[in-house]
């Protein structure tokens, strides 16, 4: 059976499109997907207004959009201890997509928490 088609402009009313050239796409996709199905929409479309999609889907732009998306999630009380614990060992992963992004998600946190 197929996988039906996410479309952002469908979920969110965005009006931009997923560079087909790009397999981020489809983990930003099944987020924006996951955020509509556990009924918040309105973060997703406040993530889609600050374009924290385009950001993320960009890997020169990736770790401002994970900025963007934690302090959503932050704010909406989506992050937990779990997931803070299962990021932790991202910040030293041989892959630099996972420390870009395991760090880019733990200093917003720690950096909103001290400001809090």
């Amino acid at each position: 059976m197929p996988l039906p088609v996410i479309s952002s402009q469908t979920l969110f009313g965005n009006d931009r499109q997923h560079t087909e050239d790009n397999p981020c796409r489809f983990s930003v996709q099944a987020l924006e997907s996951v955020l509509s199905k556990v009924g918040n929409e309105r973060l997703g479309r406040v993530l889609g207004k600050q374009k924290t999609w385009i950001l993320l889907e960009n890997p020169q732009t990736h770790h401002e959009g994970v900025c963007l998306l934690v302090s959503g999630l932050l704010r909406s009380g989506l992050v937990t201890p779990e997931i803070i614990q299962r990021l932790l060992p991202w910040v030293n992963s041989p892959m630099e997509n996972f420390r870009v992004t395991g760090t880019a998600f733990l200093a917003q946190i720690f950096g909103m928490n001290l400001v809090s």
